[in-house]
């Protein structure tokens, strides 16, 4: 099995890697994630992001880094897993400190908040997700004694709203 190491941006990231991030990021209209790049550029944060479910963290260079650590998991997909989906679920689980579960639209707040959360605990997950995926990633990380906080639309609305074609 092929597993996909994503890269971790810190301190040694050349500042020209994460000026390319940020302007993909607002190329394609992902301003929620320029708020993680710009906190990483700022020195606030090192960050990694799993893009797919076989993706291992690098928590060796994570951990080598002299700045709190978060790192972003793409459960938001049209394949959207929760927790069992994930081959580093239990080494994620198992690393953090606290987490931010995020099953509604991108809002920048969420994001800042999920900096905060690396800036004070030190190890943090966002976790991006669906409103109905949300709760079984609360449920595995309760079970592991993770701190979360769960992001989801009001009573009556669901993430990601559905296309009516």
């Amino acid at each position: 099995m092929n597993i996909f190491m994503p890269p971790v941006l810190d301190e040694r990231t050349d500042p020209r890697a994460m000026v390319h991030a940020i302007s993909f990021c607002k190329t394609f209209g992902a301003d929620h994630h320029v708020t993680l790049f710009n906190a990483t550029a700022a020195g606030r944060i090192a960050f990694t992001a799993l893009p797919h479910r076989l993706s291992k963290p690098n928590l060796y260079q994570l951990n080598k880094s002299k700045r709190p650590a978060l790192i972003l998991v793409g459960d938001d997909d049209d394949q959207v897993t929760g927790p069992l989906g994930w081959a580093a679920t239990a080494q994620l689980v198992s690393w953090a400190r606290i987490a931010v579960v995020h099953g509604a639209g991108a809002d920048q707040r969420s994001y800042l908040m999920a900096v905060a959360a690396a800036e004070d605990f030190g190890r943090a997950l966002l976790i991006e997700t669906s409103s109905d995926a949300a709760e079984a990633w609360m449920t595995t990380l309760r079970a592991a004694d993770v701190p979360s906080v769960m992001v989801v639309p009001p009573p009556g609305s669901v993430h990601p709203i559905e296309n009516a074609t």
